[in-house]
């Protein structure tokens, strides 16, 4: 066996081991709940341009079940359109709601460490402006940190909704149960502390101040924080019963913009990678770039071609777990069918996001110069 040979097959080999183990891992105990008082909590939106969405997510908190002391901070990032009304309408007269309302756009961390500056709950759960929590997400979260001061993160389940369920919107809730409904919960099953995917996350204050907040100009704010707690020994869990609708992307556009932050934002965390699980969470996308080179290698022979075949193994062991874990097993052909056709362009769109963040540094700069203007 030749060192190419070997080299694909041992990279290919690796990521596939991974998946494997994650859909093999056997279930996680659960500790009986203690009984003590739940934590105080503030509930930390920060939103931009969301006149849309935010009145569910307002609506979802209207009916929030939380036995504990709960507070609510809305930051509006320099909004163009009705947001800042919305929450001004909802904030007013209520005493447990605070609304920041930023002269110039920030950006979410920023906005969020803004606001938290004058919050001393022991919690923040951190939600996305199009989210809408279950009524008991909250409750959920909170019970899991009883007794383990260690805990510095829940991530809750970002269950994708969507308006219209084309082949991009299919694609993206397939990808996105198979994260967290088999990489994340086998994660948390082995004891390997999986990082949040987005909102919908409870997270412990002196954690948060410990990495010294969100971290300011990231992309990937939420991985990235986790990553940082974890870094500094923290420990946390994935929860899938802490639920949360979430949108995913309904067009090809949205979809490849989307990516393009999420795999910039990826890179950019790996500065707090820890340990090699950190490694490969922060590399994101990357394997598909290892696909990418091993099939191009086995189209001019120089590799056999049953490598960047083996590729496929563990996400066809992971996609029936993952919508069967959903409760949408039986439409298994229409996600296939979605997979089949996004994922050429997806491994396309992290082709070159990487090729700019690394080779091109003027398209790249273009590219963060495009999202501020978002």
């Amino acid at each position: 066996m030749d060192a190419l040979t070997l080299t694909f097959g041992v990279l290919i080999g690796g990521f596939t081991v991974r998946r494997l183990a994650f859909v093999l891992a056997p279930p996680r105990g659960r500790s009986s709940p203690r009984a003590v008082d739940p934590p105080s909590v503030v509930i930390a939106v920060a939103a931009r341009n969301e006149e849309e969405r935010v009145g569910d997510l307002l609506s979802a908190l209207d009916r929030l079940e939380y036995d504990g002391p709960v507070g609510y901070l809305f930051v509006d990032d320099a909004s163009t359109d009705r947001t800042p009304e919305i929450l001004r309408e909802w904030t007013s007269g209520r005493v447990d709601a605070r609304l920041l309302v930023l002269p110039a756009r920030q950006g979410k961390a920023a906005a969020l460490n803004t606001g938290l500056q004058e919050d001393a709950a022991e919690f923040v759960y951190c939600l996305d402006a199009d989210q809408q929590p279950a009524p008991d997400a909250l409750a959920q979260a909170a019970e899991l940190t009883a007794g383990d001061e260690r805990l510095g993160a829940v991530c809750g389940y970002r269950r994708p909704i969507t308006d219209r369920p084309a082949a991009a919107a299919r694609y993206a809730a397939l990808e996105a149960w198979v994260h967290q409904l088999v990489v994340l919960e086998g994660k948390d099953r082995l004891h390997l502390n999986p990082a949040s995917s987005g909102g919908n996350t409870l997270l412990r204050r002196s954690a948060l101040d410990a990495c010294g907040g969100f971290p300011v100009g990231a992309l990937s704010e939420d991985t990235e924080t986790t990553l940082a707690m974890i870094a500094r020994g923290w420990t946390t869990r994935f929860l899938r019963s802490a639920q949360a609708d979430t949108q995913v992307p309904d067009s090809l556009d949205e979809l490849r913009r989307q990516r393009a932050r999420w795999t910039v934002g990826l890179y950019r965390s790996s500065s707090h990678a820890s340990s090699p699980e950190s490694l490969v969470t922060a590399l994101g996308y990357a394997d598909r770039i290892v696909w990418l080179a091993a099939a191009g290698c086995a189209a001019v022979e120089w590799i056999p071609l049953w490598i960047p075949a083996g590729y496929f193994i563990g996400p066809l062991a992971a996609i029936p777990l993952a919508l069967s874990r959903a409760g949408v097993g039986l439409a298994f052909p229409r996600y296939l069918a979605a997979a089949v056709q996004v994922f050429p362009l997806d491994v396309f769109w992290t082709l070159r996001t990487t090729a700019q963040r690394f080779l091109l540094p003027g398209s790249y700069r273009k590219l963060l110069d495009g999202w501020r203007d978002e």
